[in-house]
């Protein structure tokens, strides 16, 4: 399938469509008309037959759509934000409470070890000959 023929000159090879909800609109597309849902990307979805490799019907949802979904979107992260960052501050919190003994344990072994090494002798090696 090249094209939707309209008589003996003009032939229509793609049709954009801008709708409101697109899923319904596939779905429409594949299960009435018989296409094939050949891929989607964000709000486009594009449609064409199983015979031909061309893309025949492309289905882009509106703009309002999307704004709305965006709202919903920043919503979601505006009540999921302060969660996450409480959670996270108690990881925090968690994670020093049990790494300070340890980082002053380990200061202290070094400290222990620089007292050691200062105390040892000084050995001059002078060669003989």
């Amino acid at each position: 399938m090249s094209g939707f023929n309209l008589g003996t000159t003009t032939e229509l090879a793609m049709v954009a469509i801008r709708v409101k909800d697109r899923d319904k609109m596939i779905d429409f597309y594949r299960d009435l008309i018989g296409f094939v849902l050949k891929g989607e990307e964000n709000a486009l979805a594009i449609m064409g037959t199983v015979e031909d490799k061309s893309e025949a019907l492309w289905l882009e949802e509106s703009l309002q759509n999307f704004q709305q979904a965006l709202a919903q979107t920043q919503q979601t992260v505006e009540e999921t934000i302060p969660y996450f960052t409480k959670s996270l501050q108690k990881d925090i919190e968690a994670f020093k409470f049990q790494a300070e003994p340890r980082l002053a344990r380990i200061n202290e072994q070094v400290e222990e070890m620089n007292h050691h090494i200062a105390s040892l002798p000084v050995q001059n090696e002078t060669k003989k000959k």
